[in-house]
């Protein structure tokens, strides 16, 4: 491991070697080293961050069709949460995200579909 800071900042991914960083950036730079291989990430200015931003931040398996998916249902259900965006990281499978389609048009919030999932899932 590269960086020991404590993780706690906002999530980004490393543009080198892939690795998440949550690590608080120091000040006055919003810099941040990746856990992974060390590189200074920068990070956008406080007040231009937002929750959306984060959506971006992760890899989702299923791609950039599956992260379409997430963004018009994010128009309902809201912007998922850096939690909630770690839950979708694990829909691997069409036929997961087919049954997590369906479970969305009931639900109301992120929280809400991922109960579901669970309840449905055995999870």
């Amino acid at each position: 491991m590269i960086s020991s800071r404590t993780p706690g900042g906002p999530p980004t991914r490393c543009p080198v070697c892939g690795a998440l960083c949550r690590s608080d950036p120091s000040q006055p730079g919003d810099d941040v080293p990746c856990p992974g291989c060390g590189s200074l990430l920068w990070l956008a200015p406080e007040e231009q961050r937002s929750e959306a931003a984060y959506v971006h931040t992760y890899r989702f398996p299923l791609g950039d069709a599956f992260r379409s998916w997430i963004g018009g249902v994010s128009g309902r259900l809201g912007c998922p949460t850096p939690h909630e965006c770690e839950f979708l990281e694990t829909i691997e499978t069409w036929d997961q995200a087919k049954l997590l389609k369906r479970l969305a048009r009931d639900a109301k919030t992120w929280a809400d579909l991922i109960e579901q999932w669970n309840i449905v899932s055995g999870s």
